[in-house]
């Protein structure tokens, strides 16, 4: 069994403060665009839109029988992913799909692929090569980085249930370093450029 699990709780602080997944691209909100994605891929028994309390009620028109708006925390992304997995019960072997709100152009071909990833090796993530040259900034100084050696990370990623840990609290921004779990090349699926995160107002 699998369930969708799309982030979008979060409080956009870098898009001016203004609710980022409520906006409109290609005529149509973020948040309805990403959740028929992944209603349409046909592969999930359920589908949670993970929201603050703050912003609920302007999630609507949602006429999907397998998708429900819940509650998450605002301010810290596990909480959020941990608020959404209390309202199923999952089977150990059930795979968890999470997913960026604010990624809108994800292909349904993506996320067919990291269920599959998940499925043979118990979790998968997305990364693309860095292209740009990247600089690490120490005691005032920056040291530039081989991009060879350089990955972005993107969603969707899964796991098994049973690789979940049970936290109260916990400031990753990324499921597997907050999970704790190594990442191989088995568990690395090849993502997108155009799958790139709203992050600015430059970005829409």
């Amino acid at each position: 069994m699998n369930y969708a699990i799309i982030l979008a709780a979060g409080k956009s602080e870098r898009f001016n403060k203004k609710n980022k997944n409520l906006i409109v691209v290609n005529k149509k909100p973020i948040y309805k665009q990403v959740v028929e994605i992944f209603v349409k891929t046909k592969l999930f028994k359920q589908v949670l839109l993970v929201v603050s309390a703050e912003d609920k009620a302007f999630y609507t028109n949602i006429h999907f029988n397998n998708v429900r708006v819940v509650l998450g925390n605002p301010h810290n992304r596990q909480l959020s992913l941990a608020s959404a997995l209390k309202t199923i019960s999952p089977k150990p072997t059930d795979i968890i799909v999470t997913h960026d709100c604010a990624r809108p152009f994800v292909k349904p071909q993506l996320i067919r692929e990291s269920v599959k990833c998940c499925t043979k090796h118990g979790y998968s993530t997305t990364m693309i090569p860095l292209a740009d040259s990247i600089c690490l900034r120490k005691n005032n100084k920056f040291i530039y980085k081989d991009r060879n050696e350089l990955f972005l990370v993107q969603t969707p990623q899964s796991f098994q249930y049973k690789f979940w840990k049970k936290t109260k609290d916990n400031n990753s921004t990324d499921l597997f370093t907050f999970l704790k779990l190594p990442i191989t090349n088995e568990n690395v699926v090849k993502g997108s450029v155009s799958n790139y995160k709203i992050t600015y107002k430059e970005d829409c």
